[in-house]
C-alpha cells in the first residue's frame, strides 16, 4: 500500500519484477509461478548432487577409514564476504578452493539460503541454450533465477572456471555469470578460478571489479573482487594431527626437520592428501 501510494503521488508505476522486489524487500515471501516450480526443484536436486561430488575435496581421507575435517577460519570469512558481494575465490594450486566452495554451499543451505551449484568440469554444454537441455529445464536458467523468489540473498556458486571442458564452455559460463551479475536480482555469484587464468582473462576481471576483504587479498589483483584462500596455519595443522595419529607423526617429523620447502608444502591441503596416501597406500580422493 505504501509503494502504491508512492506511485500515485509520483504518477508512476512498476512492472511485475519491480513489484516482486518491493514485496521481497519487505520480507513477504513470494511463491514461484507454478510453471517454474519443477525447474527450481531440478536445480535444487542438481546442486545437492554437485555438492556431494565436491565433498571429497573438503576432507582428507586417511587409510580409507578416517576422514579428517579442518574447520578453517577462512571459510567463515568467505561466508561473511559472500553475503555482501559477488566474488572470485582464488588460491595456490591445491590450497582448497573447491573444498571452500563445498563448505560455503553447505553452510548457506544450513542457514536456509537458496543455492545453485555448478562444477565447470561437469558441464558438457557450450551455450546457454544447450545448458537448458543438459539441466533438463523447461525455461532458461536465468529466467528460473528471476522467478526463484525468496526473502534473502540467493547464491550462484561455480567451481573451477578454469576446468571448463572447452573454450566455448568457458565463454558460456562467463556469459552466464555476467548476465546473473547484471540482472540486479537477489543472486550473488561466487566462482573459483586459478590465479593464472584470472590474470590473463580480461573479461573475467571486468566482471568482478571491486575490492577484496582485509586479510584475504592477493596484491596481484588490485580492484578485483576476490577472496584468497590461504594455506593452512599452525592451528589448522594441529587440527589435522588431533584427528589422526599417523598424520600427526608425519606433520611433526616434517616440521622438526630442516627441509623448509617440505614444511611449506604440508600447509597445502592437496599435499596433505598425498601424504595420507603415501603413509597408508590408500586414498579415496581424486
Amino acid at each position: 500500500m505504501q509503494a502504491c501510494a508512492g506511485f500515485s503521488k509520483a504518477r508512476s508505476g512498476a512492472n511485475r519484477a519491480e513489484l516482486q522486489r518491493i514485496l521481497s524487500k519487505a520480507g513477504i515471501n513470494i511463491q514461484a509461478p507454478p510453471s517454474y516450480r519443477a525447474d527450481i526443484q531440478r536445480l535444487s536436486k542438481y546442486s545437492r548432487e554437485t555438492i556431494r561430488s565436491l565433498a571429497s575435496l573438503a576432507n582428507i581421507s586417511v587409510g580409507g577409514t578416517v576422514s579428517i575435517k579442518i574447520h578453517r577460519q577462512s571459510t567463515s570469512a568467505l561466508l561473511t564476504t559472500a553475503e555482501t558481494s559477488s566474488i572470485l575465490v582464488i588460491g595456490e594450486p591445491g590450497a582448497g578452493k573447491s573444498g571452500a566452495l563445498h563448505d560455503l554451499a553447505v553452510a548457506l543451505q544450513a542457514a536456509g539460503r537458496d543455492v545453485f551449484v555448478l562444477a565447470a568440469d561437469r558441464i558438457q554444454s557450450s551455450s546457454i541454450a544447450a545448458l537448458k537441455g543438459e539441466l533438463q529445464l523447461e525455461h532458461d536458467l536465468l529466467d528460473v533465477f528471476d522467478n526463484w523468489h525468496g526473502s534473502g540473498q540467493a547464491f550462484f556458486i561455480t567451481d573451477a572456471l578454469d576446468a571448463a571442458r572447452s573454450d566455448h564452455a568457458g565463454k558460456m559460463l562467463r556469459e552466464l555469470i555476467g548476465r546473473a551479475l547484471q540482472s540486479g536480482g537477489r543472486w550473488k555469484v561466487v566462482a573459483s578460478v586459478r590465479k593464472f587464468d584470472l590474470r590473463y582473462n580480461r573479461d573475467l576481471r571486468a566482471l568482478f571489479s571491486g575490492e577484496a576483504p582485509e586479510g584475504y587479498r592477493d596484491p596481484g589483483f588490485v580492484q578485483i573482487s576476490h577472496f584468497l584462500i590461504p594455506t593452512l596455519n599452525d592451528t589448522e595443522l594441529a587440527e589435522v594431527g588431533a584427528q589422526s595419529q599417523p598424520m600427526q607423526h608425519l606433520i611433526e617429523k616434517v616440521r622438526s626437520g630442516r627441509n623448509t620447502d617440505l614444511q611449506a608444502l604440508i600447509r597445502v591441503p592437496f599435499n596433505l592428501r598425498l601424504l595420507a596416501w603415501i603413509s597408508t597406500g590408500k586414498s579415496s580422493t581424486k
